[in-house]
């Protein structure tokens, strides 16, 4: 299963209006598989940061459809989102 990571570290003030010419459903959602993805690669990318230049909100998921074909347990997206809720990178 991969992901398509569309957009990075933009502030939402700045990110572009998603209109049909950028972007286009793909079909297959794995919005577990998704979200784990960005957990683990955001947290590491964070971590290299100055604390204070940490966001204090740093996800939003897209989705064209409902969750259909991860491999990855809810159980393991929601461990994940309670981690970093707890403060942990």
């Amino acid at each position: 299963m991969t992901v398509e990571q569309v957009y990075e570290t933009w502030s939402i003030a700045d990110a572009p209006e998603l209109t049909e010419a950028n972007y286009s459903l793909g079909g297959r959602t794995a919005l577990h598989v998704a979200l784990t993805t960005a957990i683990k690669q955001t947290g590491k990318r964070l971590s290299n940061l100055p604390v204070d230049d940490q966001p204090d909100h740093v996800m939003v998921t897209l989705t064209d459809s409902k969750e259909s074909t991860s491999e990855t347990p809810p159980e393991t997206v929601r461990e994940l989102i309670e981690i970093k809720q707890e403060g942990a990178n």
